[in-house]
């Protein structure tokens, strides 16, 4: 359903890359699937979609219609499991210290300490 609406389906995959360019040291990435379950619903709320998108799919070849029912059949079928949604988080560190003010902490963190009265 992805492609066929004209948007990017690999885009989470580039994001660590992203953010290393702009100017990241010691980049982590976690990555968090959701199960999805036949039945559930979010499985009707992606039947519901993939309906609403079905002319989209299929003219675009991504699916035929035969194809596309048997997925909208697995959706409702309460015995399917697949891979749901995903979330992804990004983060690092600055590759060169910030400027003045900031402390780098025992864990290698840079820090800002609160000013005290």
């Amino acid at each position: 359903m992805v492609a066929p609406s004209g948007r990017d389906r690999f885009w989470a995959r580039a994001l660590p890359a992203l953010v290393a360019n702009e100017g990241l040291a010691d980049l982590q990435a976690e990555v968090d699937f959701a199960v999805l379950y036949g039945g559930s619903t979010m499985a009707k709320f992606l039947q519901l979609t993939g309906q609403q998108m079905r002319d989209k799919i299929i003219s675009s070849g991504a699916l035929t219609e035969a194809r596309f029912q048997a997925a909208v059949a697995l959706l409702c079928d309460r015995d399917f499991r697949a891979f749901g949604g995903a979330g992804i988080a990004v983060w690092g560190q600055p590759a060169t210290p910030p400027d003045r003010g900031y402390r780098l902490t025992v864990s290698g963190r840079y820090h800002r300490p609160q000013r005290t009265q």
